[in-house]
């Protein structure tokens, strides 16, 4: 690749979580049109699945080491050395880090921030409104909703660029085992943005009010609210319904062993879980937040309602409970929506469009 421009991309940690997923995704989609560099901040959290597909893929990763002002001089020098031309960052933490060794560096690289929600704390919304306005080249959002507030709150949407997320090709084989209940499930952190709180007040509405009780939920994840969550569990007498997976090995025959996907988030970007879920054939019941409408369709795949609607979301859970062909059917559109909008090729296509043209159709 003798002449061709060097790409980075940045990230924090390997943590597990979407942006981290993202990046390696994207350090993938470049590499075999680019000389790419994966440029990790911290060495630890390190999440075993993301260090394997670096593997897997042969991705050239690179770790910086010592104090901040240590890291800069590492990541000036990696600018230099491959003459790195484009940085693509997806945190606060990392986008302020290429931000400065780029333009210590000399090479002056074109720099893309991320935004990878569709609400941000003030805090760093106010640090990422200086980057994107006057610093950074562009801000690559992954959902049109968070473009649209943070423009609002004097964001230059000129600089915007959306691209959704990837999704990695989910294997064929993962099989459904017969079941009497019908199986519920959300994928998150436990964090409050996923509104487990919410998720849990619903799953009582659907046995007391509606009286359903041929169900289980199952809420696969880790984070600090995990005592709370098991503490409301017990609270709402939900023990024989509801059950916490923390951290398991095969997220993805989880998902394919459940019949529904329950998302409940106050705030999201384009949820990495959701389009998982819908690439496992699973209807959704979510709430219509981040560009959460572009994955679902009511009444085609699944159901979109007020954060607040719990008694709504109950409702819809119901209905597909009840339900066995028309959870089937929206299924198979779940699929076929993915299929057509957001697959990893689509992913890799708008990114090299991109570093072939600077503009990219949204």
């Amino acid at each position: 690749m003798a002449g061709v421009p060097g790409i980075g991309v940045m990230i924090r940690s390997l943590a597990n979580g979407g942006a981290e997923k993202q990046s390696v995704l994207l350090a993938q989609a470049l590499q075999a049109h680019y000389p790419t560099f994966l440029i990790i901040l911290d060495k630890q959290p390190q999440h075993p699945k993301h260090w394997k597909k670096i593997q897997q893929e042969g991705i050239q990763a690179i770790f910086l080491e010592g104090a901040v002002w240590q890291k800069i001089g590492q990541f000036t020098q990696l600018i230099r050395q491959h003459s790195l031309q484009h940085l693509f960052c997806f945190l606060p933490s990392d986008t302020l880090m290429a931000t400065i060794a780029g333009r210590l560096s000399g090479v002056d690289p074109t720099i893309y921030g991320g935004i990878r929600n569709d609400k941000i704390p003030w805090r760093k919304k106010l640090a990422l409104k200086w980057l994107h306005n006057y610093v950074l080249d562009h801000s690559i959002s992954n959902c049109h909703a968070g473009v649209s507030n943070l423009v609002k709150e004097g964001f230059n949407r000129d600089k915007f660029i959306v691209i959704h997320n990837a999704l990695e090709r989910i294997p064929e084989n993962l099989q459904k085992e017969p079941s009497e209940a019908v199986r519920i499930v959300t994928v998150g952190r436990f964090v409050a943005q996923k509104g487990f709180h919410q998720a849990l007040r619903i799953m009582q509405y659907l046995r007391n009010q509606i009286g359903v009780t041929n169900f289980t939920y199952t809420i696969i994840g880790y984070g600090k609210l995990e005592a709370e969550i098991r503490q409301m569990i017990i609270d709402l007498g939900l023990t024989s319904h509801v059950q916490l997976l923390v951290n398991p090995d095969n997220v993805l025959a989880d998902l394919s062993r459940s019949d529904i996907y329950l998302c409940t988030s106050s705030f999201e970007g384009l949820s990495n879980a959701v389009m998982e879920a819908m690439n496992c054939r699973l209807p959704i019941v979510a709430t219509e937040v981040g560009d959460n409408n572009y994955l679902v369709k009511p009444e085609k795949n699944g159901y979109l309602h007020n954060i607040q609607d719990v008694p709504g979301m109950a409702g819809s859970l119901a209905t597909l409970t009840a339900n066995p062909s028309l959870r089937v059917a929206y299924g198979e559109n779940s699929r076929q929506i993915i299929q057509e909008r957001f697959t990893f090729s689509a992913f890799q296509k708008k990114y090299l469009q991109l570093l072939n043209t600077e503009t990219v159709s949204v």
